[in-house]
């Protein structure tokens, strides 16, 4: 009777009793469910938070070469800053009246086109006569009327102010971003406890040099597709072949669609030259669109982010799949970092803990108790907890040699 009350007043001094881990499940079920929510209503903002702390470590590199020829951060970020609106400025400037004068070309050609879309007695007439497309659009505008033309202008519209404001908010965080990485990696270095953190920095310093070859990369391939666009358009005779391949370069920027857009904006002036020359065109991005995605991108990201080719085609699918456009192009950042993390701490931890004459338990650091612990039947004092940064993913590692009888 006096073991049994022993026992009873040591399990509730402990803190062991049902109902107290019955509430704290319960509150940390609740917490982890506002948690969720929170970041489903914040999922945008999150998105675009991420994207600006890409394109910060992508222009990194450009800011340190400014500071080691004896330029304070503050003005580098600034240059920077400056000559990137500089170059949009006069992008734009270069690019609206070219563009709107192809719209007036293409506008005066219509009537043309529509009169090769109702002659039978060519491959155009034809597919028309099969599928009917003219009569399908007429019918449509003569179901939609002013108030869907109406509607769809304010829709873009809405679009276009949306896009703008969250491209100068991207904008802004970048820089802020850029001003502030080196405040973010030591941040990341004192979050690792005081032992590791010149392992940790280390790490810190790769995960942004993996990150910042991810730019460089997708900026070359976009000057791979600019480049094939100005020998298509200039083979061809499509009009303003540079400006065509600066924008078609520009757009590819944008994973998923920005070379499909880029190849349908090419294949529209294609039109306006002949009618053959536009489908050629419009093919000749879909084979690029192929070769892209399944041998260029692959090959430039396993040089610039050490990530190999399958790797790269399966996190752009999962990615796209997920977050769409967003979820593409941060795939190939996230799919570096978790490669990095796992070659430099995970493996070699468990090469090392599985050595002969060991038993090895994972448990969660905090959970950790002060008193030797049972793994497979037997007694295992605490060795070690896992070295290294990885003690910042909440793992610690319970090792002991087995006792001789």
């Amino acid at each position: 009777m006096l073991l049994r009350t022993a026992v009873t007043t040591r399990h509730r001094a402990s803190g062991d009793h049902p109902y107290r881990w019955g509430l704290l499940v319960a509150l940390g079920g609740l917490t982890g469910w506002i948690v969720f929510l929170a970041i489903g209503e914040a999922r945008q903002e999150l998105l675009l938070i991420a994207i600006a702390l890409v394109l910060a470590l992508g222009l990194d590199p450009v800011v340190m070469r400014l500071t080691r020829r004896g330029m304070s951060r503050g003005w580098a970020v600034a240059t920077v800053a400056l000559t990137g609106l500089a170059l949009v400025v006069s992008f734009l400037a270069w690019m609206v009246p070219t563009l709107v004068d192809q719209a007036e070309a293409f506008t005066r050609q219509f009537p043309a086109y529509q009169r090769q879309l109702q002659d039978h007695s060519n491959v155009l007439g034809r597919l028309n006569a099969k599928y009917h497309v003219l009569d399908s659009i007429r019918s449509k505008v003569s179901q939609g009327g002013s108030g869907s033309i109406v509607g769809g202008v304010f829709g873009a519209g809405k679009i276009a102010v949306s896009a703008a404001a969250a491209a100068v908010l991207l904008i802004v965080l970048t820089l802020y971003f850029l001003a502030g990485l080196p405040q973010l990696k030591q941040l990341c270095r004192r979050l690792a406890p005081a032992p590791h953190r010149d392992r940790a920095s280390e790490l810190t310093d790769e995960v942004c040099k993996r990150v910042g070859g991810y730019v460089l990369g997708n900026a070359l391939t976009s000057l791979i597709a600019g480049a094939g666009t100005l020998v298509w358009a200039l083979a061809f005779g499509l009009p303003d072949a540079v400006l065509l391949a600066v924008i078609v370069a520009v757009l590819d920027l944008v994973p998923v669609v920005g070379s499909t857009v880029g190849g349908t904006f090419a294949a529209l002036l294609g039109l306006t030259v002949s009618v053959p020359v536009g489908i050629a065109t419009a093919g000749f991005y879909i084979a690029y669109r192929v070769l892209e995605d399944y041998l260029i991108v692959p090959r430039v990201m396993g040089r610039t982010v050490q990530v190999d080719g399958l790797l790269t085609v399966v996190a752009l699918m999962i990615g796209g799949a997920v977050l769409g456009i967003v979820g593409a192009l941060l795939a190939i950042p996230v799919a570096a970092t978790v490669k990095l993390l796992l070659d430099e701490v995970l493996f070699p931890e468990l090469d090392r803990a599985g050595s002969p004459g060991e038993d090895v338990a994972v448990v969660p650091v905090g959970l950790v108790p002060a008193e030797p612990v049972a793994v497979g039947h037997r007694k295992q004092s605490l060795t070690r907890r896992l070295a290294g940064p990885a003690g910042l993913f909440g793992i610690g590692v319970l090792t002991g040699r087995r006792r001789k009888n």
